[in-house]
């Protein structure tokens, strides 16, 4: 499932598409924000789908190793709540 990023800042069109199908508009005309900072944003809509799927098999294949239990925990935790962010729950 790729996401891509159509269009451009300056003609105020940004749109995250997705076989061809538009999923999201960017407001590029928001002037609190800057064209780099627009940019940023709609990459990072456009990678949601793959970070997701990164931290699904991340978590899939984390195991703790002895003493470094407390880390697996900790880091575990983070991507459980990313994970559940991620799918609304």
């Amino acid at each position: 499932m790729t996401w891509t990023i159509d269009g451009c800042i300056s003609m105020q069109n940004l749109d995250i598409m997705r076989s061809g199908n538009r999923i999201a508009m960017i407001d590029c005309e928001n002037e609190a924000l800057s064209d780099t900072d627009i940019l940023a944003n709609a990459r990072l809509i456009a990678a949601a789908p793959d970070l997701l799927a990164a931290l699904e098999h991340v978590d899939d294949y984390l195991t703790p190793q002895g003493d470094e239990e407390d880390v697996y925990n900790y880091i575990r935790a983070i991507i459980k709540g990313a994970i559940s962010k991620a799918q609304g729950a």
